[in-house]
């Protein structure tokens, strides 16, 4: 007899049912042998509990390491849920994380591939202590300059909406 395999359905803060919607942005997981989940997040959007949408009680229980490594998974839905670190895929065989972009190893703290937008990201810009000022979302967003008035804006294209600073 063939082996059943469970499919999961997601629910994130962007309605989407497919990708999550970034850190801390997954809302729940459906699971088709275990039921629907709510999740809980810490302060990094963490993944570092599951809770059955019922209220019957903890699924899953996750804490980690500094780069991300599982140091402890509990519970029936522990290895069935595959999105745990910063909200990111893990891959249930190699145990690598998906950035969108490129994999993470976190047991040993390293990307397998260069970020795809390259070295000199924010090493040369044109404000002083801009990398300090703002945050960048993705990598492969990018500033723009934009004169406005007397004083000098920058614009982020890329990201989910648009920064200005």
């Amino acid at each position: 007899m063939g082996k059943k395999h469970s499919r999961m359905k997601l629910l994130n803060q962007s309605t989407s049912r497919t990708v999550p919607g970034g850190v801390g942005g997954l809302l729940a997981i459906t699971d088709a042998r275990q039921g629907s989940h709510f999740c809980a997040y810490d302060g990094n959007g963490n993944v570092t509990a599951l809770v059955k949408a019922d209220g019957s009680g903890l699924t899953a229980q996750y804490e980690y390491g500094p780069f991300g490594e599982v140091l402890r998974a509990t519970g029936p839905m522990a290895k069935a849920n595959l999105f745990r670190f910063s909200t990111k895929y893990q891959d249930g065989e190699t145990d690598l994380l998906y950035y969108g972009y490129r994999y993470y190893n976190a047991s040993t703290g390293r990307w397998l591939s260069r970020d795809p937008i390259g070295d000199f990201a924010f090493l040369k810009s044109r404000k002083p202590n801009l990398s300090q000022t703002f945050l960048q979302p993705v990598s492969t967003a990018s500033w723009l300059p934009r004169k406005s008035g007397s004083s000098e804006k920058f614009v982020l294209l890329g990201g989910p909406g648009c920064l200005e600073g």
